[in-house]
């Protein structure tokens, strides 16, 4: 719980590392941005343009939202910025060249992010639902990836070691059904065998600890299916306090929301 509802600043304390998470942080709302029913490319030229708004004043990006196909332009408007290694913790790649003849979709983002030259690097990690066609695509391109087994199966931060190089920017994308459906039931395709809470926590903190995290996304929130409102409660606030090394050098962050719909904060 936050130490004082005045002032967020004070963070919130957490008992397990016996620590202050977020302590110092400013976090401000700065508004909706405008979504035009199916006008994805104005839709898309929108959410870049906020993105490198927020991060041209040297502030974190944090978007919270619901399709996942919000990381492509997201990454667009971070990578004005920054040159990136994009890393993608979800139950599925994301890889698809295209479906049902879109290029946009959020079975996609991760190739169109793959193939932004200002994009050094992709790993995705906490895979175990993905087409064959996608494996390859994966190969073709270069990207790294493990599973939801490897993560399980071996200690998360050797395997975020081996595969995350150490950089500068690192833009980390969070699909929420890469957690099991009994820990986080309000996604929108949730898949059986996924990770534990404290299994994702540590792969996290292993992502942050191989360079500046200068962007989150946390995509495939469905309120519907969160009846109970533990899905948006714990883990859209706790993960990106996992980040140990979100703040950028002399300013606090700002933590933008984004949805498909789409909600943005800072």
């Amino acid at each position: 719980m936050a130490e004082s509802l005045e002032d967020g600043a004070l963070g919130w304390y957490d008992i397990e590392s016996d620590r202050v998470h977020l302590r110092g942080i400013t976090m401000i709302d700065v508004g909706d941005v405008v979504i035009q029913g199916a006008d994805d490319r104005g839709n898309f030229a929108r959410m870049r343009d906020a993105a490198s708004l927020v991060v041209g004043h040297g502030s974190v990006l944090v978007a919270f939202g619901g399709d996942h196909s919000i990381s492509f332009p997201l990454v667009a408007g971070v990578a004005a910025h920054h040159r990136l290694q994009m890393v993608h913790v979800d139950a599925h790649a994301d890889f698809l060249d295209e479906l049902d003849g879109s290029r946009l979709t959020g079975a996609s983002q991760l190739r169109r992010i793959a193939e932004l030259p200002e994009v050094e690097g992709v790993t995705a990690l906490g895979l175990h639902n993905v087409d064959r066609e996608e494996v390859d695509g994966m190969r073709e391109l270069g990207v790294r990836f493990a599973t939801t087994l490897d993560l399980v199966d071996r200690a998360s931060g050797t395997v975020v070691n081996e595969l995350v190089p150490e950089c500068d920017a690192i833009y980390l994308s969070v699909d929420l059904d890469v957690l099991d459906p009994g820990v986080a039931p309000g996604t929108t395709l949730p898949e059986p065998g996924g990770l534990s809470y404290r299994q994702l926590r540590e792969t996290l903190g292993a992502i942050a600890g191989r360079g500046r995290v200068v962007a989150v996304d946390i995509a495939e929130l469905n309120p519907p299916a969160d009846s109970s409102g533990a899905t948006a409660s714990r883990h859209v606030v706790d993960h990106p306090s996992a980040q140990r090394d979100v703040r950028p050098r002399g300013r606090a962050p700002v933590t933008c929301r984004l949805s498909r719909r789409a909600r943005c904060w800072a």
